[in-house]
């Protein structure tokens, strides 16, 4: 598995700590990253948009209930929410870099909740050179 595949991996991982979130689909190439979520529970949705924000990656929605009957149009689990990341001439980041990154948002917000204990946020942590909570206070 490569280091790609590895974060991905580890990255789903952390998002399905969420309450109601899972990782529907993952696709990546060399230089593109595209994670799709469906989440169900409203108070997820905050944690992932300020860690896409903070990483410098996209976070948005559609709903897969066009077509369907207009009833089925309020069902949030036919909405879909795509994380995604691509090679940056700006700032030489890559794709892995900025995935690397938003997972690192994501293991200080689990690990600041008490979804993820510390030993778990400091493995991921230190998988991605991220710094401890205790360095950023």
């Amino acid at each position: 598995m490569d280091e790609l595949q590895k974060t991905l991996h580890e990255l789903s991982s952390l998002l399905e700590r969420l309450p109601g979130v899972s990782v529907v689909s993952t696709h990546c190439t060399s230089s593109y990253v595209d994670v799709t979520l469906r989440i169900l529970a409203i108070e997820s949705i905050g944690p992932i948009a300020y860690a896409a924000q903070g990483a410098n990656v996209g976070f948005n929605l559609w709903s897969e209930a066009p077509g369907r009957p207009l009833s089925t149009q309020g069902d949030p689990a036919l909405v879909r929410y795509s994380i995604s990341a691509k090679n940056s001439v700006v700032d030489g980041a890559d794709a892995l870099d900025h995935i690397q990154s938003l997972g690192v948002y994501i293991a200080w917000f689990l690990q600041g909740t008490g979804i993820l204990n510390d030993v778990e946020a400091n493995r991921v942590l230190d998988l991605w050179n991220g710094l401890k909570p205790s360095a950023l206070a």
